[in-house]
């Protein structure tokens, strides 16, 4: 809990002597001005619509490569086929499911997918506000839900895609906010339900067992703080435990049943620690070009966090829950390193934290400007600051926000993936095959499988891992060439676009002759898809196909098994 001792003689000069604890207790009251009051409220009554406007506008964008796996592998749990039999991923099941309930309510497409995002988005949203209102005042609240919506959704983050980041944040945010109620109750009760949603954050994405950890510290922290007994600190961390233990469990005993827990340990834990502990490489140019787009985006939402640690440790400040500021900062930047790979979308991680400071910084900034400006002007200063940020961001990002079709959001993304081809390619596949009829992709592009509706005939749904030097290459190689030779597959697809495969060295090139063998003794051309341009791609279909030869660099090829006679 926080306790706050004043001097009342030292209040008017700006001396004021403060005790600060871990853990909040009251939320600061809210400004009796009634423009900084609701001035808030519009901010960020603005942030929120333009962010759910945006996603809104977007859920038809076409998928993008993590999440046809998801979605594939989901549309599969809803045929009944277990994770890791339909397809390998060294992804945690829990967003799998996620997706196959979102599909199961919202539908089998990428408009339904998106219209789950935007129900989890806007749940986040609420519950940022819940957590910043237990240390800031409601205005300061108001502002960093705010922040939050348009940081979410902004382009340097991917926003507008289901990222497995996005479902991770959800249950963070709802196991945090129970463990300060338990904490602050002495409920065992809510201690258990926070470890249940941290423990549902991890099989969303391993990411999330950083915030197990971070929620351990805030147990152990308060007890000690408070001169609990060790029987009772002990008591707390063993129920909160159990609580992160019991989604885990119920996920082994799942796979077991469904006689996958092999593949489930080796794809989520041997496969995990070998590519963090062995594989990983520090890629900082990715990690500079991040930084750099998350400037040309929301550069204000992502400047006033600086501001906001700065605040936090200016000597003599009164603040709140100072050390939960700074340790929720630094155990979510610590939540984006595992690979050490940057992806734009783990970025997603550190939001709930920034978000915080961005309301740290509203609430703070009247009182550190006062004596400059007086009371009332330093808070309707403030006021016009984050208004005029916020106009300037929907000014600056007006094309992404408010005009960019589906189609092209997807090609300023994503550039020459193939994301809306896959759409006619999975099409033209689904028009003229059988349900349940086999087929293969040599590319990373499972979305294909998921808007075909047809299964795999191959467990490796990504390309990544066959082609680059690792323990497991020749092995996995060998793997999928028995899985695609036993099957048969009626329809083959093959993507000729280098970020579909990211070959590094000599070791695929055994890999890729044999297909090149396969295709050629078996199959026969039946579609070509030239990526021309940004705006432009070329569909060649049956007989256009047969001897056609692409003219673009960047090209998908459809073949079809030849008749046995």
């Amino acid at each position: 809990m926080i306790k706050i001792k004043h001097n009342k003689n030292n209040i008017n000069d700006g001396n004021v002597d403060c005790v600060v604890t871990i853990l909040p207790s009251q939320p600061v009251e809210s400004s009796n001005n009634k423009i900084f009051h609701y001035g808030s409220f519009v901010i960020s009554f603005l942030l929120i619509s333009a962010a759910i406007y945006c996603r809104i506008r977007l859920l038809d964008v076409p998928l993008e490569r993590d999440e046809g796996g998801f979605a594939y592998i989901g549309q599969q749990l809803l045929h009944g086929v277990p994770p890791y039999h339909s397809g390998d991923m060294k992804i945690l099941p829990g967003i799998h499911f996620a997706y196959a309930g979102i599909m199961f309510l919202f539908g089998e497409n990428s408009a339904g997918i998106h219209t789950g995002l935007l129900v989890i988005n806007v749940i986040s949203i609420l519950f940022m506000y819940i957590l910043a209102r237990r240390m800031l005042s409601v205005e300061a609240a108001a502002v960093a839900a705010g922040s939050y919506a348009i940081l979410s959704v902004s382009q340097s983050t991917l926003g507008v895609f289901a990222h497995a980041t996005h479902f991770v944040i959800l249950f963070v945010l709802a196991g945090i906010i129970a463990l300060l109620s338990g904490i602050e109750k002495d409920s065992r009760r809510y201690i258990f339900i926070s470890g249940i949603c941290l423990g549902i954050s991890v099989l969303m994405k391993q990411h999330g067992a950083f915030f197990c950890l971070f929620a351990i510290c805030l147990v152990a922290g308060d007890a000690f703080k408070q001169k609990k007994r060790i029987k009772t600190i002990l008591l707390r961390l063993l129920v909160l435990i159990a609580g992160f233990a019991i989604p885990y469990a119920a996920a082994c005993l799942y796979m077991y049943v469904n006689a996958v827990f092999k593949e489930f340990w080796f794809w989520t834990v041997t496969r995990s620690i070998d590519y963090a502990s062995g594989e990983l490489s520090v890629e900082l140019l990715p990690l500079y070009n991040h930084f750099r787009d998350m400037s040309l985006n929301v550069a204000f939402f992502w400047i006033l966090p600086l501001i906001g640690l700065c605040i936090l440790f200016v000597a003599g400040r009164r603040l709140r829950s100072r050390w939960f500021f700074a340790s929720f900062l630094f155990i979510s930047t610590l939540a984006t390193l595992p690979g050490l790979s940057f992806y734009p979308h783990y970025f997603v991680l550190m939001l709930p934290s920034l978000s915080l400071l961005s309301g740290l910084v509203f609430e703070s900034l009247p009182s550190i400007t006062a004596p400059l400006l007086g009371i009332k002007n330093a808070r309707n200063t403030v006021l016009l600051l984050f208004l005029t940020a916020t106009l300037f961001t929907f000014y600056n990002r007006f094309d992404y926000l408010f005009t960019l079709s589906p189609y092209l959001v997807s090609r300023t993304i994503y550039g020459s993936n193939p994301f809306p081809e896959s759409l006619e390619i999975a099409r033209y596949i689904k028009d003229n095959s059988a349900p349940g009829t086999p087929i293969a992709v040599f590319g990373s592009e499972p979305q294909i499988y998921f808007y075909a509706d047809r299964p795999s005939a191959t467990d490796f749904l990504f390309m990544y891992p066959l082609v680059k030097q690792q323990q497991y290459t020749l092995k996995m190689q060998q793997e999928m060439m028995r899985e695609i030779q036993t099957s048969t597959p009626e329809y083959v697809v093959f993507v000729q676009i280098e970020t579909s495969w990211l070959i590094r060295g000599g070791v695929a090139i055994p890999f890729m002759a044999w297909i090149n063998n396969y295709l050629g003794q078996y199959y026969q051309q039946v579609g070509v898809v030239e990526l021309v341009s940004f705006y432009e791609t070329n569909y060649f279909w049956d007989k256009d196909a047969e001897n056609h030869r692409p003219s673009s660099e960047l090209f998908v090829l459809i073949f079809k098994r030849r008749s046995a006679s």
